[in-house]
């Protein structure tokens, strides 16, 4: 600071005191005239001047020592003052003050007259100095005295200071006042910055200067208080105009003028603006330069030199990259600090902003509708072509300005203009709100007056009020004459056509609806326009639900509305109408607008019913026969077929082309040549008859049979193929099941053979004619054309009872006639032992069932017989005998359970059973079912599926379950089942094994509850139960790749337990585990099942939540974190938790995501604790 040369230099030298302003060095920077005068100089024969060479040689080491202790603290000092250097200076006894000031050290001087006390000394140094000034008992921060100038700035009396303390004016704590004096002697300052308080409560900045006195033998802190606070808030401003100096979207510059002027301060935004590399490239080029046109530069730099402004002129400019833009530039001629002239500016990029008016234009002058705007009175300001067009302008130019209103006026209905309040478009600007398109008449310049369909909209100043509109409107002339037309030509409509209207919040109108509607609704068009409600009140109240959802399904997908309903006619009764309607894309103010018609449909749909009843009782027929109809058009290959063909072939109606290909396409692959060609041939012989595969779309193949008869047109050509087809898929199955069952009875040695109801032997296999003599069958045993073979049969089995005498011998034979075949023609079947005579009379012991089926009334059918030879049996039978002896001496010995059965029951048990099941062996031979009753409920249904659901002998089992016994005990059992076959490979005996392995599925358990508790330790925290760290870990990476590959986010959380260290000291380890206990019960019970809790490690928890946003996971966190704090626990009390919340963000490494959770948490500690604190996103 320069006293002389600042602005307040004449109260410097106005002073009553001497005044100097000392450099760094000693020397004498500025001296005031007060103190030159008592000097005897000029105050320009100090400048530059050493302080000490103005003392006398034995003040030196004083002064230089006062010097040296100035910086922290007021240092006062009586000495002697003489100019050097000037010739009958005069000396002049002081008391010179020195005193810390942040722009220097200032001295104050005060003439001592001879003899002064050391009360004069203090009155000079403290009471009249300017500066205001404390003296402050260090003790007990009492305030000592005051001098005026304290209590002009603190606005309190010397005496209220003396009552004070300085706690009391110094807003800061004993702490912050100690940090502040720490902060000071680090940066070596010599003054403290605290905040005063003064009278009114206002706060002040000061920096206080403050140092040790001694007075009257007592030591005292002698305080000088600077006010700083304007000073911090120039800074403040001056850092905030920096900061939005360099943000401004514009290019902000200095440049100095002439032809090699150049920019010497500028903004970011001018480096983005000319695409310069950095500042120095920027400033190092001439402005010209940047001009694309070297004169426009000329003419801007002459208008600035002449006007000192140019406002918002536009000139082309290019980039240091040589690419041109459109500028818009504002500038004032200034000076600089020196003098010199320089220019400010403001420059802005607007080559879009004109692009887009060029565009606005042209797309204006393309519309066919016309839109003009307004001014807020009502004015033009501009019109487009078609505007001026359909209003009779010649020109833009005729318009703009006048008032349109008055020069194209609306008319009212009947033909009168509006009053300007009435005007819609005044309306609009008005209110600033815009309208629905409305029907209007517009008057030409000539005032003619045409129709027109107009919307307006508002415009908006930048302070938000409206300052005009937008007018668009269309010439609906044609429009008119087309619905003139229309009415005329719908006039002879069985029904009407109609607009309606649909509004978002649920309102609907018919804005037109022709006459037709009276003959459809009996209502006027005038009802309808004026009550739509009314409308839909005629409506059946049951098609209404249906109406309304197809509007409004037309309304969503704006596609076209058809539906059938039923209306109640007040005169003609129930009427059937068909409504079609194709809505308009959505109006500005979201309504829709369908246009449409409903016609009279009764008489139609009457006809309709009819023939769908025919269709129906022809369908019905087609189906039950299992036969459907076909007509091929030849010449225009057209197919029609009836649903049963379609059912037939497995296809809808939009399945096939209704043509000869798509027939074909559904014939299997295999079979279309051979339909090809019988399809040829048919239409050369007029006969069409074929059987052929067709292969349905599921992969399904039927057989059908199809016959057909062409028609000829009167030249012989073929016109028509017509026919039926049939689905004879069951009756070739059933052919083709009796061709294979033939096949297998003449396969098989039993004897096989049937009679006809009438008991004349229609088939007997190759078994039994090889045993009993007689020759081998000629040719197929059945044909489905021919029916049975009965070729080579001995003429005796004409009839049932000759068949009986000629194949068995005669006691036999009686047995059969008079005891099986009454049984079997009444029972439907018997089955015994008996014998036959072979082809050489031998009597051979066989096993025979008589069968005997009936058809739906009763009446016999057909009469089957099977024989087998039973003699190798009955040998078999007698070994059998000894070996089972033979088998129940070994089962009885061995500790198994085993058992034999067949279908019905057991066989045989051996005596394990008894001490493996605890019960005896008789129980279960009475009930086999006895053995699975042991079974334990929860294993019953598991068993019972296994060894009861299937049929006998299906299959092998082997089941491991529990049963108990009759004292209670629970034994674990593997049981085994085996089927057993006969020598004809047939399931009749089932074996079974039961071993008692409880010993070893009690050391199995074992080993499982072991293995589980390994692998609970390996990924659950043992104290807690949650997830431990390194499980946590691996569930926390699994969720990162997930959301990088699906883009879901999650959140995480971390949380510690506030002061538990205090818990552990203060109660115990013990009481410390039982509190984490606790905390991740009562945390866990706040969380979804999705969400892990896991142990990061000591009190440090984290919670996973898959696809939480950070505002989610913040509001889970505040749940436990209330959670917790609500929570009593035993012995500790209350205990609260911190948490922190980071969401993850794509690209973000764990590591990252890991930091900025634990970031968050410890500021949700450093900020007191139970609390939740939300981590920012990660840095760009």
């Amino acid at each position: 600071m320069d006293p002389a040369g600042h602005a307040g230099a004449g109260l410097f030298h106005r002073a009553a005191v001497g005044l100097v302003f000392l450099e760094a060095s000693g020397r004498i920077h500025a001296a005031n005239a007060r103190l030159a005068e008592w000097l005897g100089c000029a105050a320009d024969d100090l400048h530059g001047v050493r302080l000490a060479d103005c003392v006398p040689q034995g003040q030196h080491k004083a002064l230089m020592d006062a010097l040296g202790r100035a910086g922290s603290a007021e240092v006062t000092l009586e000495l002697s003052l003489r100019a050097p250097n000037v010739e009958d200076a005069t000396a002049v006894a002081c008391t010179l003050v020195l005193a810390p000031d942040p722009d220097g050290r200032l001295a104050t001087i005060q003439r001592r007259a001879p003899g002064d006390s050391a009360a004069q000394v203090y009155e000079q140094t403290f009471t009249a100095n300017t500066a205001p000034k404390l003296l402050i008992d260090p003790e007990d921060g009492a305030i000592v005295d005051a001098n005026p100038a304290a209590e002009a700035f603190y606005g309190y009396s010397a005496e209220a200071l003396k009552g004070m303390r300085i706690q009391d004016i110094n807003t800061l704590s004993a702490d912050e006042v100690h940090a502040e004096m720490e902060r000071a002697a680090r940066e070596e300052r010599r003054f403290f910055r605290f905040r005063h308080r003064i009278c009114g409560g206002e706060i002040r900045d000061v920096e206080v200067y403050s140092g040790p006195v001694v007075l009257d033998g007592n030591r005292y802190l002698y305080s000088i208080i600077h006010d700083v606070s304007e000073t911090r808030r120039y800074e403040h401003e001056l850092e905030f105009y920096g900061v939005a100096f360099g943000r401004l979207p514009v290019g902000v510059y200095r440049n100095t003028p002439g032809p090699e002027g150049r920019f010497v301060r500028l903004n970011p935004a001018m480096m983005e603006l000319f695409e310069a590399a950095n500042e120095i490239e920027l400033r190092s080029t001439p402005v010209r330069e940047l001009y694309r046109d070297p004169l426009e530069r000329d003419v801007f730099s002459r208008d600035l030199e002449a006007y000192g402004r140019v406002v918002g002129r536009e000139v082309d400019l290019r980039t240091l990259r040589g690419r041109p833009f459109r500028a818009r530039i504002t500038a004032y001629r200034t000076e600089d600090a020196d003098g010199r002239f320089v220019f400010d500016g403001v420059i802005e990029d607007v080559t879009e902003l004109r692009a887009a008016e060029a565009f606005q234009t042209r797309l204006l002058g393309s519309l066919a509708e016309g839109v003009f705007g307004l001014d807020r009175y009502g004015r033009y300001t501009f019109l487009n072509p078609a505007a001026c067009r359909l209003l009779g302008f010649e020109s833009e130019g005729d318009a703009l300005g006048r008032d349109a209103h008055s020069t194209n006026h609306h008319t009212l209905v009947d033909g009168t203009p509006y009053p300007p309040e009435a005007c819609p478009i005044y309306r609009v600007l008005e209110t600033g709100k815009p309208l629905e398109s409305w029907d209007d008449h517009f008057a030409r310049a000539d005032g003619t007056l045409f129709p027109v369909s107009v919307f307006s909209a508002p415009t908006f100043d930048v302070s938000g009020r409206v300052d005009g509109a937008v007018v668009s409107f269309q010439d609906q002339t044609a429009r008119r004459k087309r619905e003139a037309r229309l009415l005329k030509a719908t006039s002879h409509l069985p029904g009407a056509i109609y607009q309606y209207r649909l509004y978002p919040d649920g309102r609907h109108a018919f804005p037109f609806v022709s006459e037709g509607v009276q003959r459809v609704y009996g209502l006027s068009p005038d009802k309808v326009q004026e009550d739509a409600d009314a409308a839909f009140a005629r409506v059946n109240p049951e098609d209404l639900p249906r109406i309304q959802a197809s509007i409004e399904e037309s309304a969503r997908t704006l596609g076209p509305w058809q539906v059938r309903y039923r209306v109640r006619h007040p005169i003609r009764g129930t009427l059937w109408v068909e409504g079609r309607a194709t809505p308009e894309a959505p109006r500005r103010d979201g309504s829709i607008v369908w246009h449409g018609v409903m016609i009279d449909i009764t008489e139609q749909v009457a006809m309709e019913e009819a023939l769908r009843e025919r269709g129906e009782e022809l369908a019905a027929a087609q189906r039950i026969a299992h036969v459907g109809s076909w007509i091929w058009t030849i010449q225009e290959d057209r197919t029609r077929w009836s649903d049963e063909v379609y059912r037939i072939f497995g296809l809808r109606r939009e399945d096939r082309e209704a043509n000869y290909a798509g027939f074909l396409q559904a014939v299997h692959p295999d079979d279309r040549d051979r339909v090809a060609a019988t399809v040829e041939s048919a239409l050369e012989t007029g006969d069409y008859d074929i059987h052929f595969r067709v292969l349905r779309p599921d992969g399904c193949e039927r057989v059908v049979h199809t016959r057909g008869a062409v028609e000829r047109d009167t030249g012989g050509k073929p016109r028509r193929l017509i026919g039926t087809v049939q689905d004879v898929t069951a009756r070739r199955a059933l052919e083709e099941n009796l061709r294979r069952l033939v096949g297998i009875l003449e396969h098989t040695p039993d004897v096989v053979g049937m009679h006809g109801p009438d008991g004349s032997m229609l088939f007997l296999n190759a078994g039994g004619r090889a045993l009993f003599g007689l020759p081998p069958a000629s040719g197929e045993p059945w044909d489905p054309e021919t029916g049975w073979n009965t070729r080579g049969l001995p003429a005796e089995v004409g009839s049932l009872e000759g068949a009986i005498r000629r194949f068995h011998p005669p006691w036999a034979a009686d047995e059969i006639l008079q005891e099986a075949a009454p049984v079997a023609v009444r029972e439907g079947i018997w089955q015994g032992e008996t014998a036959v005579l072979d082809g050489e009379g031998r009597v051979v012991p066989v096993s025979q069932v008589i069968i005997v089926r009936r058809d739906d009334h009763g009446q016999v059918r057909q009469i089957s017989t099977i024989l087998r030879d039973i003699s190798q049996r009955k040998a078999v039978e007698d070994a059998l005998r000894e070996s089972e002896a033979r088998f129940r001496q070994l089962a009885g010995s061995v500790n198994e359970v085993f058992w034999l059965q067949d279908e019905h029951s057991i066989l045989y048990v051996n005596p394990a059973y008894e001490r493996v099941w605890g019960y005896s062996r008789e129980h279960v031979y009475r009930d086999s079912a006895a053995m699975l009753e042991a079974v334990h409920p929860e294993d019953r249904a598991r068993v019972d599926a296994v060894f009861l659901s299937g049929a006998f002998g299906d299959g092998t089992a082997d089941e491991t379950f529990r049963i108990r016994r009759p004292d209670g005990e629970q034994r674990w059992v593997r049981v085994c089942r085996y089927p057993i076959a006969d020598t004809e490979g047939r399931v009749t005996r089932v074996a079974g094994t039961a071993v008692d392995i409880t010993e070893l599925k009690a050391a199995q358990q074992e080993l499982e509850r072991n293995q589980a508790e390994l692998e609970r330790q390996a990924f659950y925290d043992r104290l807690t139960g949650v997830a431990n760290r390194r499980y946590f870990e691996s569930l926390l990476d699994r969720e990162v790749r997930r959301a990088e590959r699906y883009g879901q986010g999650f959140a995480l959380l971390m949380f510690d337990l506030d002061h538990f260290k205090k818990v552990n000291d203060t109660y115990g380890h013990a009481t410390g585990d039982v509190v984490l206990q606790e905390v991740t019960r009562v945390a866990g019970e706040r969380l979804r099942s999705v969400d892990v809790l896991g142990r990061w490690g000591g009190e440090e928890f984290m919670v996973l939540l898959p696809g939480a946003a950070a505002e989610e996971g913040a509001r889970v966190a505040e749940l436990v974190r209330a959670r917790v704090a609500g929570h009593p626990f035993p012995r500790v009390g209350e205990v609260t938790v911190s948490l922190g919340v980071a969401a993850f963000h794509s690209g973000e490494p764990r590591g990252e995501l890991l930091r900025r959770v634990d970031e968050a948490l410890y500021r949700a500690k450093r900020e007191g604790r139970n609390r939740v604190a939300l981590a920012p996103p990660p840095a760009a």
